[in-house]
């Protein structure tokens, strides 16, 4: 992400989660752009999405693990 083009990162994403809509990782970075623009209630919804998507994942899963810690985090 460069520094203030949110809008062209959130469209290069969007363009990768057509091949994999489940790609975890591309939910978080969404999760993280949204965050970065203010829109906390869009940032949550891609969190929680990653959050799904790794369910079934390991309890010390470092993705998953930054995710929840995020999600708990009162001030996002």
């Amino acid at each position: 992400m460069v520094a203030g083009n949110n809008e062209q990162a959130v469209h290069e994403a969007l363009n990768l989660m057509k091949f994999n809509e489940h790609d975890g990782e591309l939910l978080c970075l969404l999760g993280r752009i949204h965050h970065e623009a203010d829109a906390r209630e869009e940032a949550v919804n891609f969190w929680n999405s990653a959050q799904r998507v790794w369910q079934e994942a390991d309890e010390d899963f470092m993705p998953l693990v930054e995710v929840r810690t995020i999600l708990e985090d009162n001030d996002l």
